[in-house]
């Protein structure tokens, strides 16, 4: 006795030439699926985005630094909401881990992106990023992280602001040791983040970071 089919297995080619099915219909059949499915992806996406929005909205209605420094990212960028929120947390936990003001650390990615924020910058010297960093420089911190050290790498402002605020947290370190400067004094260690660690004197790019990190200082960060 042979075996009767299961509903679970696949309909022969040759079954399907044999039914009364107009080839155009099962082709018209198949495209309106595609175009449900499409349609699908679409709401979806757009209920996403909604949710983004409406969190967005929420955490902006906050008054704590986070919150500030989330809707300074999203005045100055045009990135997945995900992203900016990303920017915002990672920024607040290295300032914070690192015990770098937060106004600080704004105030040098203003001077360096030149008030922008923009993180596919590029100098003429080779630093790259929102925080301008050399990927010489960026080595130790990247790998500490597992990752690459390449200026691609460094186009990606999470990347970025890790080796940023690493570098400058270690100038620091390097200048409260040598007597150049007191804690919680970043004159030196300013001018170390941008000309390295031979530049022991003050600079006007020290005075530059220090007066915009002000303005964010004024905002509550």
């Amino acid at each position: 006795m042979s075996e009767e089919p299961t509903i679970h297995q696949v309909v022969p080619v040759s079954i399907l030439k044999t039914s009364h099915i107009p080839a155009s219909i099962i082709s018209a059949l198949v495209s309106a699926l595609v175009v449900i499915a499409g349609l699908f992806g679409v709401y979806t996406m757009i209920r996403n985005a909604q949710k983004d929005h409406m969190e967005l909205v929420a955490a902006l209605s906050q008054n704590n630094q986070e919150a500030i420094l989330l809707k300074v990212v999203d005045e100055k960028l045009s990135l997945p909401m995900e992203t900016k929120v990303l920017i915002a947390r990672t920024l607040k936990n290295m300032v914070t881990v690192k015990q770098i003001p937060l106004s600080l650390a704004c105030g040098l990615i203003h001077v360096e992106t030149g008030g922008t924020w923009k993180t596919d910058m590029t100098s003429s010297a080779g630093a790259v990023g929102i925080m301008q960093v050399m990927p010489a420089t960026a080595k130790p911190y990247l790998r500490t992280e597992r990752i690459d050290p390449t200026r691609k790498a460094l186009m990606d402002p999470i990347n970025s602001i890790i080796a940023g605020i690493g570098t400058l947290a270690d100038y620091h370190d390097m200048a409260v040791d040598l007597g150049l400067e007191k804690p919680g004094q970043f004159e030196i260690s300013l001018s170390m983040y941008q000309g390295g660690p031979r530049i022991v004197k003050p600079s006007a790019y020290s005075r530059d970071v220090l007066e915009a990190a002000k303005l964010y200082k004024a905002m509550g960060l």
